[in-house]
């Protein structure tokens, strides 16, 4: 009796080790820093830049001068075309001064630093276990010192079979942006393109 009811023990510790064990697996995922959402500016004419005024990273005032554009037709004069945001960082500067650009063509990027995140792509079965609200321990370590915080999935998006390829799903992570750019070592690890290892645990 005394056996039998040792087994018996022996079998629901296990039974709980192994359940616990499944309820707290640790999944990771590469991502990468971007933005949640993009300003494009566009030229209204077409013709050459002739002067360009800014350069990627610095931070616009609304009015401030973008580019200067001679058109092609001579009866027009230079055209300037100018940001119509405050506060917006230039991201990306998509032309050369000398270059010819079309009508309503993208010629710069402008993000808010308030809209970077994290991406991150998935397959299964660990796009199965990811959940909006789901917490996740964020992790930098670009020269072997790794920082961590943490963050939140904040949204979901699933890519369905194309083409014979795997599904995948597509998470947002947030983190706050705020105490991020206030430590010094996480606003330095916080740039757009560099990648992240991130860590949760399945639900």
């Amino acid at each position: 009796m005394l056996r039998h009811l040792k087994v018996v023990v022996m079998s629901l510790t296990l039974l709980i080790i192994s359940t616990y064990s499944m309820a707290t697996e640790a999944l990771f995922l590469i991502g990468n820093v971007d933005y949640s959402r993009q300003h494009l500016i566009y030229s209204s004419f077409e013709g050459v830049v002739s002067d360009i005024h800014v350069r990627s990273g610095i931070t616009l005032t609304k009015g401030q001068p973008l580019f200067d554009v001679t058109p092609f037709n001579p009866n027009i004069s230079r055209k300037q075309i100018i940001n119509d945001i405050d506060s917006i960082e230039v991201s990306e500067v998509l032309v050369r001064e000398g270059e010819k650009i079309e009508q309503y063509e993208a010629v710069v990027r402008l993000n808010h630093k308030s809209d970077m995140q994290i991406r991150a792509l998935s397959y299964p079965p660990t796009s199965q276990k990811l959940n909006i609200g789901q917490e996740v321990s964020v992790i930098f370590d670009p020269d072997g010192e790794p920082y961590q915080t943490s963050g939140i999935i904040s949204s979901l998006h699933s890519h369905p079979i194309q083409h014979g390829k795997i599904p995948t799903v597509e998470a947002e992570i947030s983190i706050n942006n705020n105490a991020c750019f206030a430590d010094p070592i996480c606003s330095t690890h916080y740039k757009i393109g560099n990648f992240v290892k991130l860590q949760f645990t399945s639900l």
